[in-house]
């Protein structure tokens, strides 16, 4: 449980709960630094990525209605939900999702100038996707709510049930 600031240029590794409490934690991980989590991380605070992050196994998640920012490389074979929060991928960030995987937002909002690699992603619940990177090799995206495109969105199946605004390219090369 952390209710200060952790700040890793190391490695920290995490098989159960993680709890970043209230608006005034902040969890950091430096350009050098790793986390790696096979238990579920909840952050309520904010948490700022720039190096190595990873969300392993079934039990590998993050419930965020804080702040996260990812700068670095964000590795998900678990399921990351932005449920009321602010996820930002920034131009250097990366998130690579397993084909099991899944990023969720639920009526938070999250933007992504980076990239984004496989897996399945959804925006339901009032929640705003603003996407001026890439998301490239999705199995699934799903909109039932506001998604603005001026990047490169590429998903084996695409449905919409909300608004789409695209000035970039949407492609969907399954059903």
């Amino acid at each position: 449980q952390n209710e200060g600031t952790l700040t890793s240029s190391g490695s920290v590794t995490a098989s159960g709960q993680v709890y970043n409490l209230g608006s005034g934690s902040t969890i950091t991980v430096t350009s050098s630094g790793s986390l790696s989590n096979s238990g579920q991380v909840d952050n309520e605070g904010t948490i700022d990525n720039a190096g190595t992050w990873t969300l392993s196994g079934l039990g590998g998640s993050l419930d965020n209605t804080g702040t996260v920012t990812n700068s670095g490389t964000l590795n998900n074979s678990g399921s990351l939900h932005n449920d009321g929060g602010t996820f930002t991928n920034t131009a250097s960030g990366t998130v690579t999702q397993s084909s099991s995987a899944g990023l969720y937002n639920l009526g938070g909002t999250l933007t992504n100038a980076g990239t984004m690699t496989g897996g399945e992603y959804q925006n339901v619940v009032g929640g705003t996707w603003n996407n001026t990177g890439s998301i490239t090799g999705a199995s699934f995206v799903f909109n039932s709510s506001t998604w603005n495109n001026a990047g490169t969105l590429a998903t084996d199946y695409l449905q919409n049930e909300g608004t789409l605004t695209s000035s970039g390219s949407v492609t969907a090369s399954g059903q």
